[in-house]
């Protein structure tokens, strides 16, 4: 079981709460998020008319930090017509982008690494990241429209050259020009190293 005590005081609060969308509990102590989907188990349970014998307090997680294995991000700007921003959508404002060059998700990797929603046009869409917590692999993977401007070498060499504890093992392109603000597979390119 895990000993609460041990997370107090680990870490301050999330920088980004106040704005990234990327997670509704980062900003709430971590009893209280335990306590909030406890209930929200139990709540589930009664509208679904399920009456188990016995629950079981909900069990905390041993890493309660830097435990997202994989993060896609996404370009775009955090104002209208503003600079270019990679980062998670902006709570209740869908069409905005919250840079989070520190959120406690993901491993410090994930920290170190334009596309215009209404009119569709741009080139870049979205950043995949993966990392293998048993390899110590990562993986990289840019998504584009297919506008013609982006230098897949420079890419690559960027990523190649960026001092992470992880190793990068493949960098990836995905073609997307789907008007879904998701990322849909047109056609997956291997720009370097392996897909997997």
């Amino acid at each position: 079981m895990i000993n609460m005590g041990d997370f107090k005081g680990m870490r301050p609060l999330c920088p980004h709460s106040a704005y990234c969308g990327g997670c509704i509990y980062q900003g709430v102590p971590y009893e209280q998020q335990l306590a909030e989907k406890e209930r929200e188990v139990h709540r589930l349970l009664e509208e679904k008319n399920v009456h188990p014998v016995r629950i079981d307090a909900i069990a905390g997680c041993p890493t309660p930090y830097a435990y997202r294995n994989k993060m896609e991000y996404t370009f775009g700007d955090f104002v209208k017509d503003g600079p270019l921003a990679l980062g998670m959508h902006r709570k209740k404002n869908f069409m905005s982008i919250v840079t989070v060059d520190e959120c406690q998700l993901v491993h410090p990797d994930f920290n170190t690494a334009f596309y215009h929603k209404k009119s569709h046009k741009g080139l870049l869409r979205n950043l995949i990241l993966r990392r293998g917590v048993r390899t110590g692999e990562l993986l990289v993977n840019i998504v584009t429209s297919s506008e013609e401007g982006f230098d897949e070498a420079a890419f690559v060499d960027m990523i190649k050259a960026l001092p992470l504890a992880h190793q990068v093992v493949g960098v990836l392109r995905t073609m997307n020009d789907s008007l879904a603000d998701a990322v849909i597979c047109e056609e997956l390119r291997v720009l370097w190293g392996r897909d997997y």
